[in-house]
């Protein structure tokens, strides 16, 4: 199974601003602890949702 983490936008992530200090290392350490238990496969970042866009089918069922 994989699992995928977000956290809510705001104008501070969207302007691409990093988290505090504090709040970087208690997730550095939350990564280590999943890493050192064997069930993180990866930790990749997402770019902010600034200049993206979203596309639809017809007829494409959920969006």
């Amino acid at each position: 199974m994989r699992v995928m983490v977000l956290i809510k936008a705001n104008e501070r992530s969207e302007a691409g601003e990093m988290p505090s200090q504090e709040l970087l290392e208690q997730m550095t350490t939350y990564n280590e602890e999943l890493v050192k238990a064997g069930v993180i496969l990866g930790a990749m970042a997402c770019t902010p949702a600034t200049g993206v866009c979203a596309s639809s089918s017809p007829g494409a069922s959920g969006g």
